[in-house]
């Protein structure tokens, strides 16, 4: 009595079974690395223009007008 099947009918539904497992992996994972790289580009910019946005508001607020 081992782990995987012993006759072929069954070990075939195994590997099906983990091909299916390995490509439903590969659809969630691959897609979302582009647009995951695409994301933290925009983020890092938005990250730049708030600190600029902070650094205007504070030399606003030293300036009298």
């Amino acid at each position: 009595m081992g782990l995987l099947p012993s006759n072929q009918k069954d070990q075939i539904k195994v590997a099906m079974g983990l091909i299916g497992v390995a490509l439903a992996g590969y659809y969630y994972s691959y897609p979302y690395t582009a647009k995951a790289a695409e994301l933290e580009t925009v983020r890092a910019h938005v990250e730049t223009l708030d600190g600029q946005n902070a650094k205007a508001r504070a030399r606003r607020r030293r300036t009298p007008t």
